[in-house]
């Protein structure tokens, strides 16, 4: 299935051209976290006020994803790069996902069963990506559904299509069950790499 995750130099690129010499690491951090406040708040005002609203997410998805893409590369390019970034860059990724989602357990019409699977599944599907790191050394990216930007990028079609059709909203249980087995798969298939990756050669 294909990943977000593959296009992320060409993302880097053009927002690398955006961020100019002026931006450091830890704004594009803070810029990922801003534009997460934004995705929640429209999600808050579609639910709650006028589905038109909704149009509002993917276009703070876009600019959270470019954040998200910049802080890494800026910390490598400028000689910043830390331990404390890092973990940083790890935090805001869970903490950015539960501050665009969460509000929609107040937004009427969303399955809240089904949400609270999606965002329970986001912690494991992030922390068996860590575990790679730990265990074999290398961060694990793999999908099927690889990461923030893939859940960003369905979030923010189906917040576009409750903009323009918003009984579309009806039919938030079958999609946050779909996206919750891939985010599992997404889940089962990084430690599987992990494991094999890990075991001795020839074992």
């Amino acid at each position: 299935m294909f990943s977000m995750y593959a296009i992320k130099p060409h993302y880097q690129k053009l927002f690398r051209g955006l961020a100019g010499n002026w931006m450091t690491p830890n704004m594009a951090t803070g810029f990922g976290v801003l534009f997460s406040f934004f995705v929640g708040g429209a999600y808050l005002l579609g639910g709650r006020i006028n589905p038109r609203f909704f149009i509002l997410v993917p276009v703070g998805m876009f600019f959270r994803m470019g954040a998200n893409a910049l802080d890494g590369m800026l910390a490598r390019e400028k000689g910043l790069a830390s331990p404390l970034g890092a973990v940083l860059n790890e935090l805001t990724d869970v903490v950015n996902d539960m501050i665009c989602y969460v509000p929609l357990w107040f937004v009427p019409g969303v399955h809240r069963g089904s949400l609270v699977i999606f965002l329970l599944l986001i912690f494991l599907a992030e922390f068996s990506g860590l575990l790679g790191q730990a265990v074999s050394g290398k961060r694990r990216y793999e999908g099927p559904m690889g990461g923030k930007t893939d859940r960003a990028t369905w979030m923010g079609l189906f917040a576009a299509l409750c903009a323009f059709k918003p009984g579309a909203l009806a039919y938030s249980p079958p999609f946050f069950w779909l996206v919750s087995v891939f985010v599992l798969l997404t889940a089962i298939n990084r430690l599987r790499l992990t494991v094999v990756e890990a075991a001795p050669k020839g074992a």
